[in-house]
């Protein structure tokens, strides 16, 4: 059974596709557009949020790095949204 509370789905997504970026360079491509409602950028930039992280992955800096950039906003968010939790 995986632990909800110490698996991290989005890391090993976004490790699997590190991997993935890592191993095989010359026979990976994204999806090109169109994509749902949008024709212009990647699919993968829309998924990922932006295409500064998918610069990063391709990079290969590593997820902690990258996960680091974002401490202070996820802690920002979570103070915002523990207002609105019904439950403690």
């Amino acid at each position: 059974m995986t632990n909800s509370e110490t698996y991290l789905p989005y890391r090993t997504s976004l490790a699997l596709l590190q991997v993935v970026l890592k191993l095989y360079p010359d026979s990976f491509s994204y999806k090109q557009p169109p994509y749902e409602y949008e024709f212009e950028r990647l699919p993968m930039d829309l998924i990922l949020g932006d295409k500064e992280l998918k610069n990063q992955l391709e990079a290969d800096i590593s997820l902690l790095e990258i996960e680091a950039g974002w401490q202070e906003e996820l802690q920002a968010f979570d103070k915002n949204r523990s207002k609105y939790f019904l439950y403690r």
